[in-house]
């Protein structure tokens, strides 16, 4: 009796062993390649997938740090405000010397010369009040 799962070509009369076209070499190769070729299509996928959220996400840091700046001088802009508030509440002197500056008045005997810079960037024009 013959085992069927046993195969012997040793046994077998009148067969020819046939020439290997294709060794056991070249599929061992093709096999890599075919690694290689799925590895590169997994990172190009991945690839397509993350650099909007990457742009995405530096856009949003852009914005957060020119949100900060914004803050900054709001901030300070509050704080100077705040500073000049104080100074016209409690400091009569200041008061004084702004109302004369934004009323364009003097004192007796007194001459003022006022600066005005011009928006073209040519020299400032004086005026004699």
């Amino acid at each position: 009796m013959r085992d069927t799962e046993f195969y012997d070509p040793d046994r077998e009369p009148f067969q020819e062993e046939e020439e290997e076209v294709l060794g056991p070499d070249i599929w061992q190769r093709l096999s890599r390649v075919m690694m290689a070729l799925i590895f590169l299509c997994v990172v190009a996928a991945a690839l397509r997938l993350f650099i909007p959220e990457i742009e995405r996400r530096n856009q949003l840091e852009q914005q957060a740090q020119h949100l900060e700046q914004l803050s900054n001088e709001k901030t300070a802009r509050v704080a100077q405000l705040q500073k000049e508030y104080d100074l016209l509440k409690n400091d009569r002197e200041y008061l004084e010397t702004v109302a004369r500056d934004r009323l364009d008045l003097g004192r007796e005997g007194e001459t003022i010369f006022r600066l005005d810079r011009s928006p073209d960037g040519e020299a400032p024009t004086v005026q004699e009040k």
